[in-house]
């Protein structure tokens, strides 16, 4: 099977977010650090509720202007970092017509996956495919936890397309590495 793909700076963007969140999804993480984090801030919270009411503590007693002097520095750290945050993004996405972006062929048999550019040529075992994904109509074949070969909605003519290709690619990949040792 043979697939001409185009991947675009939106397709890239859009497969970054999808592959960070599911390095970030709470069924990655456990219940154990949820549980934690939950515990620490009703901890945070009983605390500076007990040291208010214990004190004869009254915000017509707060001193504002050291609060918001306090205040401005982490807001202004916030403030920067968000910014660095957003220009670590922009700064991450492939060039056009590179490695990742542009017009390449994938070609998918039961040898592996072959996928060429005008830049060259890379084939992948099925052993290396962890995970065959389809995710708002995109298809992301997962070579490890955040590498994927991308083949963009855009690739495909409609919905029915796309769950026809996911299911014959899984098809090959469990045949192949379910007859494969180790």
């Amino acid at each position: 099977m043979i697939k001409e793909v185009a991947v675009t700076r939106q397709d890239f963007r859009t497969y970054s977010k999808f592959a960070c969140s599911r390095l970030t999804a709470p069924e990655n993480r456990g219940w154990k650090p949820l549980a934690l984090n939950t515990t620490m801030w009703f901890v945070i919270a009983f605390v500076l509720v007990a040291v208010f009411r214990s004190t004869d503590f009254s915000l017509s007693l707060f001193h504002w202007p050291t609060a918001v002097a306090t205040a401005v520095p982490f807001v202004v750290l916030i403030i920067a970092f968000v910014a660095n945050l957003r220009r670590l993004e922009k700064s991450s996405i492939p060039k056009e017509n590179g490695l990742m972006l542009g017009k390449r062929t994938i070609e998918i048999d039961e040898s592996g996956i072959k996928d060429s550019s005008a830049l060259g040529t890379s084939a992948y075992k099925w052993q290396a495919v962890e995970e065959i994904v389809e995710h708002e109509g995109n298809v992301y074949l997962f070579l490890d936890a955040i590498q994927a070969q991308v083949i963009p909605a855009s690739s495909f003519s409609n919905r029915e397309e796309v769950e026809d290709f996911v299911k014959h690619v899984k098809e090959i990949h469990s045949r192949i590495t379910s007859d494969s040792p180790g």
